[in-house]
């Protein structure tokens, strides 16, 4: 996963992909499905504002750019990236079942325990990845788990999923902490799902591990 992506691009992106339909929004921004003119493949269209509370900086931007080239089988693939005047946009892999908490709620004969451990072991494949990248994700949880209509191969039990949003990963050396300040709006990533350093203003790849604790708790306990 992942390929595709080379580098910034500088036309609109409108210009590039027609909008279909808008999928949800928060505080970060919207995201849209949307169709690429040129081949007709269906993307997740994700706008990241660049002006309000969660603005995005800069530096971020960079950081992004850099976190979004990685491949790997379960980790969402981008397919371009857009820098534009109001609003950072990011075109992705549509998945096809979307967020895994609904996916599981409809098809309940897939919530075993048996089917959260392979589901957990493809998402811990994908930070263990990109922790060997020197990527941290920052915001691992069940709603950045999304269900693709791919096979794993030799089990149809387990859903195929991949990590994505990666909008909150930022670059860090394997096994260190970074400093990104304290507070409540210096956080990166969902409170309930962040480990104690976070709240000391320090992160790393060990805040990406207590997260998926978290997640696989939820997924086993409800």
């Amino acid at each position: 996963a992942g390929g595709g992506f080379q580098s910034e691009d500088s036309r609109p992106v409108w210009q590039v992909y027609e909008q279909e339909a808008r999928l949800g929004s928060g505080a970060f921004g919207t995201v849209y499905r949307a169709r690429e003119r040129d081949s007709d493949r269906e993307v997740a269209l994700k706008q990241i504002f660049k002006s309000g509370e969660h603005a995005v900086q800069d530096d971020a931007v960079q950081e992004f750019m850099r976190c979004a080239q990685v491949a790997h089988p379960h980790v969402l693939r981008v397919y371009a990236f857009f820098n534009a005047a109001d609003a950072v946009y990011i075109a992705c892999e549509l998945a096809a079942n979307g967020e895994l908490l609904d996916f599981l709620a409809s098809h309940r004969e897939l919530a075993g325990e048996s089917s959260i451990a392979g589901i957990a072991a493809q998402v811990l494949a994908a930070l263990v990845f990109l922790h060997g990248q020197g990527m941290v994700h920052h915001d691992v949880k069940p709603q950045n788990i999304l269900v693709t209509d791919r096979q794993l191969a030799g089990n149809d039990r387990v859903p195929c999923v991949v990590l994505g949003d990666f909008g909150t990963a930022r670059l860090c050396q394997r096994g260190a902490l970074r400093q990104h300040g304290q507070g409540q709006s210096e956080i990166r990533g969902t409170p309930e799902y962040c480990g104690p350093e976070v709240f000391e203003g320090r992160s790393g790849d060990r805040t990406d591990v207590y997260a998926m604790g978290v997640t696989l708790f939820e997924l086993l306990a409800g």
